[in-house]
């Protein structure tokens, strides 16, 4: 008899998110934002990308972001990647989460 064994779908992990520049920086600065992850299962990682709680981009497979700063941004932000793998069942949910501070001045 041959038995067909379903591997587990393990999660992926984020390894780091890093900005093309130090905080802080002026409203009106354009910040380039790269999140990595890797999948122990070799699966095809979705990246989604956040500031202060509010999504800035869908569910994609782009690890990078250009964050445009405002007036809007001045403060201490709080920029976050999530990420899940393409098997994951829902959309709204997320394996793996990343945060880094990142503060905006006035011009």
């Amino acid at each position: 008899i041959n038995k067909i064994i379903a591997e587990e779908n393990r999660p992926p992990a984020v390894s780091s998110l890093n900005t093309d520049k130090n905080s802080p920086q002026v409203a009106g600065t354009a910040i380039s934002l790269t999140a990595y992850a890797g999948d122990p299962d070799f699966d095809l990682i979705l990246y989604r990308f956040f500031v202060n709680n509010k999504p800035v981009t869908d569910w994609m497979t782009e690890n990078k972001l250009v964050w445009t700063t405002t007036e809007k941004d001045v403060g201490e932000n709080h920029i976050y990647v999530r990420v899940r793998d393409k098997y994951y069942a829902s959309s709204n949910k997320y394996e793996e989460v990343r945060m880094i501070r990142f503060s905006i001045l006035h011009r």
